[in-house]
């Protein structure tokens, strides 16, 4: 966005995700917005309250979803250039009557168009509904872009629907949405989007670096208070070495895998934090606690986070049945930006035993 703005294009950030699922995080995401201009965010219902007091008085317009019944309060309008654009998110009317919810928002954005020359939404619909939406809307002129969720992107994106054109988005800090206006010709506007990656053509901003790092150190820090004050007793399941003496192959296989060495990176890029170790320890995953201390072959993702408890295999003889798709997916999300797309299968010839 720094580099839009020094070509002069006339752009505003905007917020329309969610923030996050884990509160302690909120903070210092809504400062890191705050940091980098963006100039508002379109909360979820449950968060709105809490985004106020964090921004504090910071310039960043912070909008609940939108409400029918109040589109003044729940929708933003901005002037870029020439263009008056509102922002406003939509989320599944809920309890509401389906019916009575769509022709509330049809008579409320009738009064808003006459406001704005273009009509934006980040949508947590699904894609059937955003479709419909489209339908419903386009014809008549009351939205001219959706902003479609993550999770309910298709490959055909984007595309025009009914007059509105449905713009792909990515989670977890991947790519930025640019919604372009450009007026073809008297009143009307033709509009284009387009993915901009964030990636390493684009030099991490040390402010922001700053911010994170010290999020991270204090979390590293709580977590060590919190396991000293109680520290653990004996592993509660049977570590890799255990192993060993039956399943020598194997664990000659683990020991030089990333399972293996998935604490090892954590601390090499300083985040032994809670959301990182859940995956990549299993004594945290167990116990909620870290031993930094721990042998690194007792730790990472060991025998028994794929197997199943190890201490009960040695006293049975057995191995359960397991999902491979739902235990490897447990960590290996379709969001992971670490591996990029997952393969279950590809993965598991990797670290064949």
């Amino acid at each position: 966005m720094g580099r839009l703005t020094a070509d002069g294009v006339a752009s505003v950030t905007v917020e329309g995700g969610n923030l996050c699922n884990d509160p302690s995080k909120q903070p210092v995401i809504v400062e890191s917005l705050v940091k980098m201009r963006y100039a508002a965010c379109l909360t979820g219902s449950a968060d709105t309250d809490s985004v106020r007091k964090d921004a504090g008085n910071a310039k960043l317009a912070v909008v609940p979803p939108f409400d029918p019944a109040h589109p003044d309060q729940t929708s933003w309008i901005i002037e870029l250039g020439s263009a008056r654009v509102a922002c406003l998110r939509l989320e599944p009317p809920g309890q509401t009557g389906e019916e009575a919810w769509e022709r509330a928002l049809v008579s409320s954005l009738t009064a808003l168009r006459k406001r704005a020359d273009v009509v934006a939404v980040a949508s947590r619909l699904s894609e059937a509904e955003n479709r419909r939406l489209a339908g419903q809307l386009g014809p008549a002129g009351l939205i001219q872009a959706i902003f479609v969720a993550p999770a309910n992107c298709t490959p055909d994106l984007p595309t025009v629907a009914d007059g509105v054109l449905l713009c792909p988005t990515k989670d977890r800090g991947q790519a930025v949405t640019l919604l372009e206006a450009e007026r073809a010709g008297g009143k009307s506007w033709k509009l284009s989007c387009r993915l901009e990656t964030v990636g390493s053509a684009y030099a991490p901003d040390p402010t922001i670096g700053d911010l994170v790092g010290r999020y991270y150190q204090s979390r590293q820090t709580s977590l060590a208070g919190a396991t000293a004050e109680k520290p653990l007793s004996e592993a509660s399941y049977a570590p890799a070495p255990r192993c060993k003496p039956c399943h020598a192959k194997a664990y000659d296989v683990w020991q030089k895998s990333v399972h293996a060495r998935a604490v090892a990176t954590l601390r090499e890029k300083q985040r032994l934090v809670p959301e990182c170790l859940t995956c990549h320890s299993e004594q945290f995953r167990r116990n909620t606690q870290f031993d930094a201390d721990l042998a690194a072959e007792d730790d990472g993702v060991q025998c028994s986070t794929c197997h199943g408890d190890g201490i009960v295999h040695a006293l049975t003889r057995g191995i359960p049945a397991l999902s491979r798709e739902q235990t490897c997916g447990s960590c290996h999300t379709e969001g992971d930006q670490v591996h990029g797309a997952f393969s279950t299968e590809a993965a598991l010839r990797r670290i064949q035993h």
